[in-house]
């Protein structure tokens, strides 16, 4: 009887061993399908995110853009007397154009010159 018992705690003992291997295993797995997804969707982002141009080969890289003071947050305050906000997001830059649409550059001096254009635009209108 004592051998039986014993035999049956050993075996249970080693069911659980093997099946706390397996979790493991699959947990790992798991760990690897999740960070995938993430660069995935990451890649996804940045793909629709980012401008389809190089920083100097900008449509902007045309406009002229006169002095202009930063204020308090992402107000751009030009000496012309126009105004507009850029942000910065993840890494780039961008500003809301005359149609709504959030355009998005590579960098700050882009996004400056594209609000630029955009507020000349929308003065001549």
């Amino acid at each position: 009887m004592e051998d039986t018992t014993t035999l049956f705690i050993v075996l249970g003992c080693i069911a659980v061993v093997v099946l706390q291997i397996i979790m493991i295993a699959k947990f790992f797995q798991m760990a690897a399908d999740i960070r995938n997804l993430r660069n995935v969707a990451f890649a996804d982002y940045q793909e629709r995110h980012t401008p389809k141009w190089k920083s100097d080969n900008s449509p902007f890289s045309e406009v002229k853009v006169p002095p202009y003071v930063q204020g308090d947050g992402d107000v751009i305050f030009f000496e012309d007397g126009k105004q507009g906000f850029i942000y910065q997001e993840f890494g780039t830059f961008s500003f809301i154009d005359n149609d709504e649409i959030q355009v998005f550059c590579h960098s700050k001096k882009e996004a400056i010159r594209g609000l630029y254009h955009a507020l000349s635009q929308q003065k001549e209108s």
